[in-house]
């Protein structure tokens, strides 16, 4: 149990995850410092950068398979907790990935604009967060984005409808994955 510890208080020294409150940004960059801890702890001496917190699901995987340790309730805490870091880490990633997507298509905006990014208001103990705010002559629209990972459209009812993504082979039509070539024209 001393090494647990140990391996505990090495962790809570990196200073990793200590505030009350984070940004995304800020929670991203925290989580991302707390994976790499946990594997430089974990690979000491085999530690590589391109090691992900799905490593550190497999290696424990193996180690609870050859200790016997499948069917504990700490292995199951353990492995549970690791996925939803791994999930975690993910969706920032993936919505950073989205609020840089968003960024670039206003800055197609032809009329005259102000943009305002990651706003966060409070009324009445309500506490909401926007993407972006944008303010021109006509109006103020609210912006939320959303990384989809593949095509979508949003109707005139303002529907919002997912479809699986293009893919292009040499020297043949688009092809839509799971549908039939000749429901797909070519672009």
């Amino acid at each position: 149990m001393s090494e647990t510890n140990n391996i505990i208080n090495r962790l809570e020294a990196t200073g990793y995850m200590t505030k009350a409150s984070y940004t995304h940004e800020q929670l991203l960059d925290e989580l991302k410092g707390f994976e790499k801890a946990s594997l430089q702890e974990v690979y000491r001496t085999s530690y590589s950068d391109c090691l992900r917190t799905y490593d550190l699901i497999s290696h424990f995987r193996d180690m609870a398979s050859q200790y016997a340790l499948c069917d504990t309730g700490v292995y199951g805490r353990l492995i549970w907790s690791l996925q939803h870091l791994s999930k975690e880490i993910s969706s920032l990633v993936n919505g950073a990935r989205g609020e840089r997507s968003m960024r670039r298509s206003l800055g197609w905006l032809t009329c005259e604009h102000e943009i305002l990014l990651n706003v966060e208001l409070e009324s009445e103990g309500e506490r909401c967060e926007y993407d972006a705010i944008v303010l021109t002559p006509s109006g103020i629209d609210i912006v939320e984005s959303k990384y989809l990972g593949h095509d979508a459209v949003i109707d005139k009812d303002g529907v919002l409808s997912r479809f699986l993504r293009t893919f292009r082979q040499p020297h043949r039509p688009a092809l839509r994955c799971g549908y039939p070539s000749s429901s797909v024209t070519s672009r």
